[in-house]
């Protein structure tokens, strides 16, 4: 469970967390005030435009769009244009949490579809409605964005009035839903960089702060897509343990001393024939669930089909056994209950495979474990081995760990 805490807790804080620190800190000790003016003049078109191009090339235009958006404001701001600041700075409260909450909730669309292109021109008009507000109806305006709701002492000696507090409250317990639903880097990168918004948005006119705040909520997105670009390599998207790629570089990185495990599903062909392969892949995901809070140190990787591995470094077989029979009675304990057999899956079709529902079956896992020894020094070797072991564990009745 402490492992499985801790590489939740790194995922969330890293990079966004961390960047976004980084810039917090900038700005309380001014750093920021020390760089280069070439690099402040720089900067925004250099995340903004590396990171329109990267969003373009992976066809993300959640990326595109947030960027967009972002460098419209700080360009704006940077400006320091004949406008009424306060007006600026409170519309962009309003509208960027809630640009920023849709593209998290939003399906990726790309952009040359019938949904891209009215996202594109949604987006187009919002700061055109702004601009043509401001120039036109600056009173207007003043009275939408600092209407008052409640009478709080501390809000009034903040520059944002309440409909953008309220926009930035709403936007991230939204954002907040789609990272603790999908746990993915962009939603992540949404979130942290939502928060380098509002300190910008609340920075006032302190030098390149807001500049500095801004890019940074840039730099964030497009870190959040390269995170998402290395987990599609290298992390399996049915049961989000790592894959078979990360296991061969984990392999790569291991030293003299360590143990392999691999470990099979117990029938589960016939699991899949009798029940359905959607059924089937809920098994792999509970499995994989379980093998993934394997302790000891173990880390768990999709190797492939029913196929999974368990790395153990620095340790052992006897010092990793312990820890996989642990892992074998806690599969078994936990079953797999069965859901409705009978939902459609299309118009004029039935789920394959008999129901069953509500009816609790018995899942089970063999286990073949192997170190590395002088006499197979190779990670392939080992794994070879590992695999003997399980071919054993299997022809001794299943349900059990061999090594």
């Amino acid at each position: 469970m402490g492992a499985v805490l801790t590489r939740s807790l790194l995922r969330f804080w890293v990079p966004g967390g961390v960047l976004w620190v980084a810039a917090v800190l900038a700005a309380m000790e001014g750093w920021n005030a020390s760089l280069p003016p070439v690099v402040v003049r720089l900067a925004p078109y250099v995340v903004a435009g590396g990171g329109v191009l990267l969003g373009w090339r992976f066809n993300r235009s959640k990326l595109v769009f947030a960027l967009l958006a972002l460098f419209t404001v700080e360009r704006v701001l940077a400006a320091g244009l004949a406008v009424d600041r306060a007006l600026i700075v409170n519309a962009a409260g309003v509208l960027l949490p809630l640009n920023f909450a849709y593209y998290v909730l939003m399906s990726e669309r790309g952009f040359v579809t019938g949904r891209g292109l009215f996202r594109l021109m949604a987006f187009g008009l919002q700061p055109f409605l702004v601009t043509a507000l401001v120039l036109g109806e600056p009173e207007l305006l003043r009275q939408w964005l600092f209407a008052s709701f409640v009478t709080l002492p501390f809000l009034s000696s903040l520059p944002l009035g309440q409909p953008a507090l309220c926009s930035f409250v709403l936007g991230f317990l939204l954002v907040l839903f789609g990272y603790v639903r999908r746990r993915g880097a962009m939603e992540n990168a949404f979130l942290w960089s939502g928060a380098a918004v509002f300190m910008a948005l609340t920075a006032g006119e302190a030098g390149n702060v807001v500049s500095l705040y801004l890019v940074t909520a840039g730099l964030v997105l497009v870190t959040g897509v390269i995170e998402t670009a290395h987990s599609m390599a290298f992390r399996d998207e049915l049961t989000g343990l790592p894959g078979r790629r990360a296991l061969e570089e984990a392999l790569l990185k291991m030293g003299c001393h360590y143990t392999v495990a691999m470990v099979d599903i117990d029938f589960f062909k016939k699991f899949n024939d009798t029940y359905g392969h959607d059924v089937g892949d809920q098994v792999l995901r509970m499995v994989a669930g379980k093998l993934a809070g394997v302790g000891g140190g173990g880390k768990a990787f999709r190797y492939g089909g029913e196929e999974f591995t368990i790395l153990f470094a620095s340790r052992s077989v006897a010092e990793a056994a312990p820890h996989l029979e642990e892992l074998r009675q806690t599969v078994e304990a936990s079953g797999f209950a069965l859901r409705s057999g009978k939902r459609p899956v299309g118009k004029g079709k039935q789920q394959r495979g008999r129901s069953g529902a509500g009816r609790k079956v018995s899942v089970t896992v063999s286990i073949g474990v192997a170190g590395r020894t002088s006499r197979q020094p190779e990670p392939q070797q080992v794994i070879k081995s590992a695999d003997k072991a399980l071919y054993r564990a299997k022809k001794g009745g299943r349900n059990q760990v061999a090594s």
